[in-house]
């Protein structure tokens, strides 16, 4: 590509040369010659410059777009390496990630090149440059022939850099105005540590004047495309595992390159002339990202040929030799053309979904009715309605007037078994369509909603039609396996990939960003870590992706660890500690962790980042950074208020091996739960929900017995036989049994036993409740009577006590009087008085 861009040069026209006298008086202490090469070398390169216009050449044509209209945005950036680590480090870990997102959100596809390392290190600087140019080329071509292209320009020009030279003139060649250069300030160079000078600025006179005629060369030919920033110098920071200069205040630069490229992709992507049936089908956002989700997983499948077979045997015939039979016919009701389920099953990461994925791509190229539904593809996947919704349409296609009326109709009664009888109807129908079959894929069955429930899959229904294969896929989950092993499957395991499969899947990975390691790197990964998953082969292979410093490469391949759980752990505190947003990594995983259910809404994760006090959410641009970091490991479900949940469970584990070691770990967080929900929520069925769970974590008794007995939504939602339960901790453990001394019972005053005293929301009389959970125990319900222990009798004389609620003093048996005066007796209900616990005082230990 380099040699056909030199042949394609030709003089162009008289043009004016640059101005290198201005740069000599700038600096005067350059010599003649070197002044003389620098000018021989631009007029050289100048020569080469074809200025093209419309009038002369149209740009080529490019159809690049993928099965769905997805247009490839790649973006090349260019700089020395030394003294711009910071910068790309801001680039990969920043910019690059959040672009990728808001690319994906517009139907676009982002990859970025970032040549740090990946070339071999022997290679000689010409090869290097070649290796760049067609890097620029490929952008080119990916790009409608105007490449993306970020230059950050400093101090140095080492011979590498060379390639940054000869790009900026093929660009212009182009008319590109997709390509943006960022000038340092000078400055920064010379507040830089005397030790590390070297790194950031040139010694040499010809060097240096080649940077000062070529900024002023780009600020002459880019005019709006060259950006000037600044930053700071912070000392030196050693968390790469060698020194390097830490350079901090670059928001202003990551901003302006974000700001950039979102123009310059909006401008070469514009929405009207994006696919028009994209356009069409954007309501149907669920259906495009599940498209999406297929067509990337199935480029990822390496190996697997035998069970793709097999999985077509089972579509062709409905059975293969090599599928295991589960379960015995003869205990089911089963017709003879029935159809049985096909279930493949392996451990987490093992590459069920690329094998599904791949699958139905050759089903889609085949044009076989097929339905496939990738649970985990979208945030609303998981969901079991949105999973028979579209089942029911592929069953029995509707117009669009029926499918409204079904709509409508499914509004009335949105649940699963709602649904499950509409399925069954619609398989019947199906049974009878002689002309027709049907292929249903549905990839992992695990971690659909409730999977842990009672009811979980009864919607599947045992056998299929005879014109109808289902496939389904599950990781080692014993709620679903058991579900489904009920009934007589076919069963397809999942073996571990072979060495060289897994060596060729971290190959691939890596030369999709234009990156490879040297001879034997990826053999000596597989073997060192005993990596036995696609997944755990993957998630290294990004860890070396984003890492920046080539020389220390070895060094970072030798630190990973011999399991994924200990791999996860470095992984995450890698992200915890580049995280400079005030620790909020730490404080989402932390609080995620630390949920009741395993997850939390996103709207509370904002409120609990954020100030608590003041009841100031966290901005979303903070959590929006924080949750394209942890893309990878965190899972957001649109079903029930955005809810934020770990992707795999062996990032719940590795989160507590990290953070949440011991029980003191946890109590703070439990503490900044527990604040949160009896503060700052405002659903009363989720603070009673989760509030006495926080309270019973932190053994924060008085808090609990407070909210128990006190609040109003906790008397109107808890259930007696709950709150009896939550107070049992904090009652006295002391036995209060009438035949032992000292004990006491308890007794209230004729004015407090009248009133509703227990329970602000209670409205019985407080001699009809019990005196702990104040359940009703009056009328037919005969209560226990309440005794005290020694300890808490509160004598005051013989026979003589304090009334439980206003300590006035009560006679227990007082001679010659009767009516009002005299005493009532407290009680226990059912549930507090059960058994032994009636025996026990009935005094709390918290006040």
């Amino acid at each position: 590509m380099y040699r056909a861009f030199i042949k394609k040069g030709v003089k162009s026209e008289q043009q004016n040369d640059i101005d290198l006298e201005a740069c000599k008086e700038k600096d005067s202490t350059v010599d003649e010659s070197v002044s003389n090469e620098v000018k021989r070398l631009w007029e050289l390169t100048e020569s080469q410059c074809i200025k093209r216009t419309c009038q002369g050449e149209k740009c080529p044509q490019f159809d690049l777009l993928t099965d769905l209209g997805w247009d490839v945005v790649r973006v090349f950036v260019s700089s020395t390496f030394n003294d711009f680590f910071n910068e790309r480090e801001v680039l990969v870990k920043k910019v690059f990630p959040e672009l990728r997102e808001w690319c994906h959100e517009r139907g676009l596809k982002f990859v970025e090149c970032d040549l740090r390392w990946g070339i071999p290190k022997d290679t000689p600087t010409g090869d290097t440059i070649l290796v760049c140019l067609d890097e620029i080329q490929c952008c080119r071509d990916k790009n409608r022939g105007m490449p993306f292209f970020i230059g950050l320009i400093g101090e140095r020009l080492c011979g590498a850099f060379l390639n940054f030279l000869y790009s900026c003139f093929f660009l212009k060649r182009e008319q590109n105005t997709n390509a943006a250069f960022f000038l340092r300030d000078e400055s920064i160079a010379k507040s830089v540590p005397e030790t590390f000078k070297q790194r950031f600025m040139e010694s040499e006179q010809l060097p240096k004047h080649h940077l000062q005629v070529m900024k002023q060369k780009l600020k002459e030919r880019f005019l709006d495309q060259v950006y000037p920033y600044t930053c700071k110098v912070d000392g030196i920071s050693t968390e790469t595992g060698r020194e390097q200069v830490k350079i901090t205040e670059l928001d202003d630069f990551a901003e302006k390159v974000l700001k950039f490229l979102k123009n310059a992709i909006e401008r070469t992507y514009p929405d009207t002339n994006r696919n028009p049936d994209l356009v069409q089908s954007s309501s149907d956002f669920d259906k495009r990202m599940q498209r999406l989700f297929v067509m990337d997983n199935a480029q990822r499948l390496i190996g697997r040929r035998s069970e793709l077979d097999v999985l077509r045997d089972f579509v062709d015939s409905g059975y293969s030799n090599d599928l295991e039979m589960t379960g015995k016919a003869e205990d089911w009701d089963l017709q003879e053309d029935d159809s049985k389920v096909c279930v493949v099953e392996g451990q987490s990461g093992q590459g069920k979904s690329a094998l599904l994925s791949y699958f139905v791509e050759n089903c889609l190229k085949e044009n076989r009715n097929i339905f496939y539904h990738m649970v985990g593809s979208t945030p609303s996947s998981i969901s079991v309605e949105v999973l028979l919704q579209s089942l029911l349409k592929a069953l029995v296609p509707t117009t669009g007037d029926e499918e409204s009326e079904a709509n409508e109709s499914n509004k009335e009664s949105h649940n699963v078994a709602h649904f499950q009888k509409l399925l069954c109807k619609a398989l019947s129908s199906f049974r009878k369509m002689q002309d027709k079959t049907l292929v249903i894929c549905i990839d992992a069955l695990d971690q659909l909603e409730g999977n842990s429930a009672l009811d979980h899959l009864s919607w599947l229904p045992p056998t299929f039609p005879h014109n109808v294969r289902c496939i389904v896929s599950t990781s080692l989950h014993r709620p679903t396996a058991s579900r489904l092993f009920e009934y007589p499957v076919l069963k397809l395991d999942l073996d571990p990939l072979p060495e060289q499969h897994l060596q060729q899947i971290m190959t691939t990975y890596l030369g999709n960003f234009c990156k490879k390691l040297e001879p034997g790197q990826v053999e000596k990964i597989i073997k060192d870590t005993t990596a036995d998953s696609p997944l755990w082969v993957m998630l290294m292979a990004e860890e070396l992706r984003v890492f920046g410093d080539f020389r220390l490469m070895a060094d970072r391949i030798e630190s990973f660890p011999h399991s994924l759980d200990e791999f996860l752990v470095q992984v995450l505190g890698r992200l915890i500690q580049e995280d400079n947003e005030q620790g909020l990594i730490k404080k989402v995983l932390c609080l995620v962790a630390c949920s009741r259910s395993g997850g939390l809404p996103s709207q509370s994760l904002l409120r609990l980042c954020g100030d608590l006090q003041t009841e100031e959410e966290l901005p979303l641009m903070y959590w929006a950074q924080a949750r394209r970091t942890l893309k990878p490991y965190l899972r957001v479900s649109m079903v029930v208020d955005d809810t934020v949940t770990f992707a795999h469970q062996a990032v719940f584990k590795a989160v507590n091996s990290l953070l949440l070691s011991t029980e003191a770990l946890r109590k703070d967080w439990y503490i900044q739960l527990a604040d949160y929900y009896q503060q700052c929520c405002s659903e009363p069925r989720v603070k009673v929900y989760n509030l006495p769970y926080y309270l019973q974590r932190t053994n924060l008794k008085k808090r609990l017995v407070d909210f128990v007995t006190k609040d109003k939504d906790a008397y109107k939602l808890i259930p007696p036989w709950h709150r009896s339960h939550l107070l049992e901790a904090a009652r006295c453990h002391g036995l209060a049994d009438a035949v032992m001394p000292n004990t006491a019972p308890v007794l209230m005053c004729h004015s407090c036993a009248t009133f509703s005293h227990f329970h602000p929301s209670c409205t019985w009389p407080t001699r009809d409740c019990c005196m702990l959970c104040s359940n009703y125990c009056g009328g037919g319900l005969k209560g226990v009577p309440a005794r005290a222990c020694a300890r808490h009798a509160g004598a005051r004389g013989p026979q003589k006590y304090k009334c439980l609620k206003c300590n006035a003093v009560v006679q227990e048996k007082p001679i010659g009087l009767s009516g009002p005066v005299v005493p009532t007796f407290a009680k226990l209900c059912s549930h507090c008085g059960f058994g032994n616990n009636g025996k026990r005082c009935a005094h709390l230990t918290c006040y």
